[in-house]
């Protein structure tokens, strides 16, 4: 069944680490939005409040932005799936504040995902 979504189409052309680029749009617009290091945000630790909340927005942004399974984001940022449902979870009960929601939009943005996922 062939996708319609662009996201989806462009990460079918490249062949081997399929999610890598996605994964480094993500991170770059993350970490400079969030102020957080990649490292940190890649650690197989939790990590400080400020650097677990921007994972969980990175990964709301792969599962939600880019059309990611929750398996599949969860590879991603090596974290099983039940995390990232979490995750998605508390992005979306956190969506309301304004400011929080400009963050996720620019990171969607960067994805490539110009329709949004706010209803």
């Amino acid at each position: 069944m062939q996708s319609t979504r662009p996201c989806a189409d462009r990460r079918a052309r490249r062949p081997g680490g399929r999610h890598a680029h996605d994964r480094d749009v993500i991170e770059t617009v993350v970490t400079g939005l969030f102020g957080v290091t990649a490292e940190a945000l890649r650690g197989r630790t939790r990590g400080a409040r400020r650097t677990a909340f921007a994972r969980q927005a990175a990964m709301y942004a792969a599962h939600v932005g880019l059309g990611l399974s929750l398996a599949e984001t969860g590879r991603m940022f090596a974290r099983d799936r039940s995390t990232v449902a979490h995750a998605c979870r508390v992005i979306e009960e956190r969506r309301e504040d304004p400011m929080l929601d400009l963050v996720l939009m620019a990171v969607e943005n960067a994805c490539g995902d110009r329709e949004g996922v706010r209803p």
